[in-house]
């Protein structure tokens, strides 16, 4: 599963992380954004020379990349290979990190895909298997599916597959397929006393 993640991970920043308007507050020389009055007046004391603001930047500091930098680094704990830990350590250097694993997988289940960040979702299955443990943890929650049957006549079946098999294995050594009957056919014998013989 790391060694999965790592490779979605790297065709993300490959391709380049994606990035979303994030509020930002910040002291500038300048004014850029909106202007914090209460802040200005109550920090700066009415001074002009550096200006509270609040103004939003396009930056990868978003949930879609957090969660991702929170599993790389939960993978890099798990990771025995020296190669796959140095580069997993490398990787998440580029991502940026979520508070605790936990509210990465609360951002992981409230994320909803859209054209914009479709391309997170596979590096997405790979970081919540890797942060719920690696396994399927409501497999035995009812969600209102009905399980229906399927029954298909498994030695039919089976006869067709070894069957194309052996015409697939012989043909590149110029062979073909030679009808067989009585003595040469392939007998089986099934575990109720159901005796079938057959022949390619």
């Amino acid at each position: 599963m790391a060694a999965a993640l790592l490779e979605q991970c790297e065709q993300l920043v490959r391709e380049g992380l994606r990035r979303d308007y994030v509020p930002r507050q910040s002291l500038e020389p300048v004014l850029r954004g909106r202007l914090d009055f209460a802040a200005q007046v109550s920090r700066r004391y009415g001074q002009l020379d550096q200006l509270h603001v609040r103004a939003f930047d396009r930056e990868p500091d978003i949930w879609d990349n957090r969660v991702l930098g929170t599993a790389l680094r939960v993978a890099r704990t798990l990771a025995t290979q020296a190669d796959l830990v140095r580069d997993l350590h490398t990787i998440a250097d580029a991502f940026p990190q979520a508070p605790t694993p936990d509210a990465a997988l609360r951002a992981l289940d409230r994320t909803r895909y859209t054209r914009l960040n479709a391309r997170y979702r596979t590096a997405h299955i790979w970081a919540r298997l890797l942060l719920r443990g690696g396994g399927v943890t409501d497999l035995l929650t009812d969600h209102g599916s009905m399980a229906d049957g399927l029954l298909l006549a498994m030695p039919a079946l089976w006869e067709a597959v070894v069957r194309r098999v052996a015409t697939e294995a012989a043909a590149p050594h110029g062979g073909h397929l030679v009808p067989s009957s009585g003595a040469t056919d392939i007998t089986v014998r099934g575990d109720l006393g159901n005796t079938s013989a057959w022949g390619p």
